[in-house]
Order: structure tokens, then sequence, then C-alpha cells
């Protein structure tokens, strides 16, 4: 009797949990098979109520004479209640709510991974639960992530004792009534082709690259996904802010293990199925937020393949009119012309670095674009002593260099980064 109970807390993030159990109880009680925290669901009573299977597809809910009663979907529930596919139960007047899901008929789209009307939009559990490769592998997941091109959610497989994150695209991107053949098709493959890449880089042994497992189109559930390592930690933009002034050295590390990413990346070597010869992975989106600190080892891990270009061989999957990247981390040449190569990392990182020492300031003012072009063709570079006097003169000069507007000026490679990152590591380190 197959179940998936979503329950979402006063964070508002949703927690999706798959059963098989006939009889399923919620509460704060540790005895629950449905915990909630004891702390903050206050309204929470510890044998709050309890959900029973009367039938194939048949789900009822009960009160359990909790102290702020229980609802479905607004109405109290004085007895036994029937229940429908992706009712909502709220736990006390305003507390946390409990969803619920069960597997429905496969429904086909007329033109391959693209559905009109979605579970998801039914309710918020995990759009896959009940998805060959899924279905029997995953007990637990949890949204930690959300935009304009999809969803990450951690996800647990109890039985292999590891947590995987998995990456989903909306499936209204893929809406035929909505987007052209062509541009549909771009996306499907960019988003296959993000999982190949990496996945190939991290198996080739590439630094700082997040493993990618597996990747696919659930033609039951709709939806491109990637299931990935999971990287217990935080994102740089917000490791940035928490520190008054993060020290040279551990800012030295994260970038020397980022750079080394960027390193192999611009360096990598593939055959596509085909068995066209390829060249060079450049990132193309490389910001704090696509960058992870991960607790347990303080490492610096870099994500989100998801608009790299390849140098040379291989299918562009950008038009070439197209600008990817987000703006402020963009070169001059770059905002005046669409290229592929290295260099559009370089000057991304070197503004990443930039924040992170300056704690979050970037080198060139101007919200806008146009202001911002400005700034940049008069020199307006601010210097890093503004913000951090103590940085080593070295640091100073090379971060300098790599903002010049002048392309020639700048350092050609990601190996230049490796080389000053890893000796103000030993000096900062005492070696």
């Amino acid at each position: 009797m197959l179940v998936c109970l979503t329950v979402i807390d006063k964070t508002g993030r949703p927690r999706s949990l798959v059963f098989r159990q006939e009889e399923l109880r919620v509460g704060r009680s540790s005895g629950n098979e449905i915990r909630l925290d004891p702390y903050v669901d206050i309204e929470v009573s510890r044998r709050h109520g309890i959900f029973r299977n009367i039938g194939e597809d048949h789900w009822i809910y009960e009160d359990l004479e909790s102290t702020q009663g229980s609802f479905v979907n607004g109405r109290k529930v004085d007895k036994p209640t029937r229940l429908s596919r992706g009712d909502v139960i709220t736990l006390g007047r305003n507390g946390p709510t409990v969803n619920i899901a069960w597997p429905v008929p496969r429904i086909t789209g007329a033109e391959g991974t693209y559905l009109k009307s979605t579970p998801q939009r039914e309710t918020p559990y995990f759009p896959l639960a009940f998805s060959d490769g899924f279905i029997d592998r995953f007990d637990t997941y949890e949204r930690i992530g959300s935009g304009g091109f999809g969803e990450i959610w951690r996800a647990v497989a109890e039985k292999e004792q590891k947590t995987f994150a998995i990456k989903i695209m909306h499936p209204e991107l893929l809406n035929p009534e909505y987007l052209r053949a062509e541009d549909r098709d771009s996306l499907i493959r960019r988003f296959v082709r993000e999982a190949q890449i990496t996945n190939a880089m991290a198996n080739n042994g590439s630094p700082s690259i997040v493993p990618v497992h597996t990747w696919g189109d659930d033609p039951d559930r709709d939806f491109l996904y990637i299931v990935m390592d999971f990287i217990e930690g935080e994102s740089l933009d917000k490791t940035i802010f928490r520190y008054e002034a993060i020290p040279e050295r551990t800012a030295c590390r994260y970038l020397l293990h980022i750079a080394e990413g960027l390193n192999a990346a611009h360096h990598f070597h593939w055959k596509e199925e085909d068995g066209s010869e390829c060249h060079g992975v450049v990132h193309r989106d490389i910001k704090p937020n696509n960058i992870l600190v991960e607790e347990a080892t303080d490492r610096a891990w870099l994500v989100d393949f998801g608009i790299a270009g390849i140098q040379t061989g291989g299918e562009r999957l950008t038009a070439t009119s197209v600008r990817v990247g987000s703006h402020k981390f963009l070169s001059l040449e770059a905002m005046e012309r669409n290229v592929i190569d290295p260099s559009l990392d370089l000057w991304a990182f070197a503004v990443t670095a930039y924040l992170l020492f300056s704690r979050g300031h970037f080198p060139y003012k101007g919200g806008e674009s146009i202001e911002l072009i400005r700034n940049m063709r008069e020199g307006k570079l601010r210097p890093i002593t503004h913000y951090r006097p103590d940085l080593s003169p070295k640091l100073v000069d090379f971060l300098h260099r790599a903002l010049d507007v002048n392309p020639a000026v700048r350092p050609k490679t990601a190996e230049e980064w490796i080389d000053l990152m890893r000796s103000l590591s030993e000096e900062a380190t005492g070696a």
C-alpha cells in the first residue's frame, strides 16, 4: 500500500516520506512514523492523528483527540475522514501540514516529456517518488532549492546509508505550446549533456567536481532528472557573509579547490557518442552560489554545469546571439560578443575571489549593464585594499591584474591561479 506523505513545517520546506504500511501515526512523540519537531511544531500533540489504508487507493485520516484538532482542506476532523489524492491535513489550526499522494495510472505526454497537468501542482511531494529507479531506492526527500529552471532535492537511501542530491527540470519549461520545437529540444539535450560531462569529468578524477551517478527522462511523471552526490554544507555566497573578514588562508584554500576544478574542465578531452573528439569545458556561470563549501571537510566544490560550453568539437546548444551568465560576472569583451573560451570562467572566478575577500562587494560598481560597462571602460576598479588592507601584496597585485579591462594583462590559465593560491596557502600555514 504505497503512499507518500509530505510534511511542510514552519520553514515552508517540503519533506516527502514514502511508506508501505497500512497505518501511519503522526505527532511529536518519537514513536510516530511521522514525527514533528517537539520544539518547533508546538501545536502538534504527541499522538496527533493516524492515516489508515482501507483499500488499494483509499485512505482515511482520524484525529486522535489532539489538543488543537486536525483539519482536512480547512474543515475540522470530527470523525474518520476519507481522503482524496492531494488533500491537505493541517495539524492544529495554524500548525504544519501533511499532504497525501499515492501512485496514479501512467500518463504519457503527447510530445515526449511534457504533460499539461502534473502531480507536482496537485501536491508538493517529490514528483518522482513513485517512478522506476526511485520507488525502491529512496525513503525520504527534502526540497533544498528551487529556481526558474528546476529544483534540487536531498534524497536518503537508507539501505545504502547514503544521501544524494536530485536535480529535476520543471516540466513547464518543455511545454510545446509555448516553446519552439528546436528550443525545447535544445533544453533537453543541454540538461542531458550537463549530466554526461559532469559524470565523465568526475569519473576521470577531475578535482572539485561533484560526481553524477544517473540521469534520465522519466516517462511516467514527466520529469528530467540528475542524481548526484550530496554535499552537506552551504553555498559560498552564504559563507562570504558568515565572517567579518574571512581569513586569507581559508579563502585561498577555497579558491585553490575551484581553480583546480576549472583547470581540469578547461583541459578535459572526451568523445561524443558519434565518435567526434571534444576538448575543453567552459562552465560559463562561475559565481559564489555555484560553489559549495562542504561542512565536514571545509572543501569547496563546483556545481551546475547547466549552461557549460565546449571549446572545440561537439554541438553548440546555445545560439551565438544569446549571451549567457550573470552580467556582473562577465568581462567587458564577453558583454560585447559571445565566445566560449576559458577567459569567461577566469574573469568570473576573479570577480568571485573579489567578492570573497571584500564580503560581497563587486569590483566595478553598476547595477545595470550600461552603468557597469561605463565604469569598466573607465577603469574604475575599486582596489581590494579599500576593504581588506591586510591582504598580502602578491594577492592584491594578482587580483587587480585579473580584473583589468585589458585582456592582455590578465592571467591566461587557471594554472596561474593554482600556483598563487597554493603558495599563499603554504605561506599562511608557515610551510
